[in-house]
């Protein structure tokens, strides 16, 4: 896939050790493995995401870039928490997304979660995830799991309870270390009638957590303060 910095990502799986062109061991039995190129097809790095089991053994997935020039990468797991997966598995297999910087290191990860048993037909639960504009983030699978985990709604297929038919599932996550509230400027003064000579206070009475402050006073002394409450203006 061709991106921003006129290179390209390979995406696929590995279960090799360190050997050609793989500059990691494995962490299980296979893992994510993304191998990042310039506009020539020079290698610049390559980096292996996984736990102790399969990664991406029926199917890798897609792999993104992000707004910040990282990358977001998804598949399925086998694994519980190991290596760079950070979550245990809440069924046989769930799809699994990893979260880079520019550089291939992991910056968060996220399974998603639904039970699922070895029943679950055909094993697919592979993952494809893209960030939206508003830096939430679009996943899409199939799985044939009932309500359970993330999963609010029962498969619709209610007919067979051996391989029961699969169904789309789309959620969106978003980062929680972005919500915050935007600060909304309110404040009081001393006096409402401003006279020479006359010393006034400002009082700050913003709401939601404001961290820095820049008044303007034309034609006072002083006429400019960053302080939160300036007073004797």
């Amino acid at each position: 896939m061709l991106f921003r910095s006129n290179g390209f990502l390979i995406g696929g799986t590995s279960s090799s050790g360190i050997s050609g062109d793989k500059t990691q061991p494995s962490y299980g039995l296979s893992d994510y493995w993304i191998v990042k190129l310039d506009s020539l097809g020079n290698k610049q790095w390559d980096k292996a995401y996984g736990g102790n089991a399969y990664e991406g053994s029926y199917e890798f997935g897609y792999v993104r870039q992000t707004l910040d020039s990282g990358y977001l990468i998804s598949g399925e797991s086998f694994s519980d928490s190991s290596g760079v997966k950070s979550e245990n598995n809440m069924g046989f297999i769930q799809p699994w997304i990893v979260k880079t910087d520019s550089s291939g290191h992991v910056e968060w990860d996220k399974t998603i979660f639904y039970y699922n048993d070895s029943n679950s037909y055909p094993y697919w639960e592979t993952a494809y995830a893209i960030q939206l504009k508003n830096s939430c983030y679009g996943i899409a699978s199939f799985t044939s799991a009932g309500i359970s985990g993330e999963k609010t709604q029962p498969n619709w297929d209610t007919t067979t309870t051996w391989h029961p038919t699969p169904d789309f599932w789309i959620c969106v996550f978003c980062d929680s270390t972005l919500n915050f509230s935007i600060p909304q400027i309110n404040l009081s003064s001393s006096d409402s009638t401003f006279c020479e000579k006359q010393c006034i206070d400002f009082t700050d009475l913003s709401t939601n957590n404001p961290t820095s402050w820049q008044w303007h006073f034309p034609g006072a002394s002083p006429d400019t303060s960053t302080l939160q409450n300036p007073t004797n203006i």
